[in-house]
């Protein structure tokens, strides 16, 4: 599967949501970002993570 990079640098407060409106699914976004441990990703100042998401849509 083909992925692309998403630099996160604000808190995400529903990863469900968020997934669906990057074209996915909440369960996607978790089997490529297994070190996602809850429903949110918090970020703090002046940090960001990068995620992986499909590059295409998966629904």
């Amino acid at each position: 599967m083909q992925t692309r990079d998403l630099t996160v640098t604000s808190t995400i407060t529903n990863l469900a949501t968020f997934a669906r409106e990057q074209g996915t699914t909440y369960k996607m976004v978790r089997l490529l970002n297994p070190w996602l441990r809850g429903r949110s990703l918090p970020v703090s100042a002046g940090k960001s993570y990068t995620l992986k998401l499909p590059a295409g849509r998966s629904f």
